[in-house]
């Protein structure tokens, strides 16, 4: 997995630059948002309830609108395949929650209705994971988790970006770059695109919504 310091080193080596480190990571950061925009990955996490506890803690990279799906064991034995859970819904401020299973926002945690009555039963949490930020101040040892054309992606976009900048802008150098970043993004974009045809309760179109 690389770096930080990785990707910042590969960058001022192939394209010795005057900018700071602050504005290269803040490019870094612009690139990571596009591909999660992109790949929107999920994340999962669990909890344990605690007989007539409401509220349980959401991991630490996830927000209550982060949230795609909640699930509740409707026992408390053990999960595995034959294990059956019950959806929640959200709920907003004003919504009278009865007649079914809600989860809502408690001060940055999760709460859940009805309350639990016994210790035991398992929840899962889905939700959409966001990249972790970057600033100046960050361990140069902290990693990027993303794959390596991803990785590739990044690097000959900040490089691009730097190219184009300045009094004296190399332009012939910024577009091979961008033209190498973009090729990658084509690629992986249709290997999504093949994946999901795969399937056919997900299929999309070549194009669709993946303009950043």
């Amino acid at each position: 997995m690389a770096t930080l310091g990785n990707v910042l080193t590969y960058i001022d080596t192939v394209y010795p630059n005057k900018f700071g480190s602050t504005m290269k990571i803040s490019f870094i950061n612009d690139e990571q948002r596009k591909i999660f925009k992109f790949m929107n990955p999920s994340g999962m996490a669990t909890f344990n309830t605690v007989a007539d506890q409401f509220s349980y803690a959401l991991p630490s990279d996830c927000d209550i609108d982060q949230i795609q799906q909640v699930l509740v064991t409707s026992s408390t034995e053990a999960v595995d395949s034959e294990t059956t859970f019950d959806n929640y819904e959200f709920a907003g401020l004003d919504q009278e929650m009865s007649g079914g299973n809600f989860y809502y926002d408690v001060f940055g945690k999760i709460g859940v209705f009805p309350v639990p009555d016994k210790n035991g039963y398992t929840g899962r949490i889905i939700y959409s994971k966001r990249p972790v930020l970057f600033t100046s101040t960050d361990d140069s040892a902290v990693e990027l988790n993303l794959e390596e054309d991803w990785l590739d992606y990044i690097k000959f976009r900040v490089i691009s970006r730097i190219a184009k900048s300045g009094s004296y802008p190399d332009i012939d150098l910024a577009n091979n770059y961008e033209a190498d970043a973009m090729e990658i993004e084509r690629r992986l974009k249709m290997d999504r695109a093949n994946r999901k045809m795969k399937n056919p309760r997900e299929r999309i179109s070549y194009q669709e919504g993946w303009d950043f």
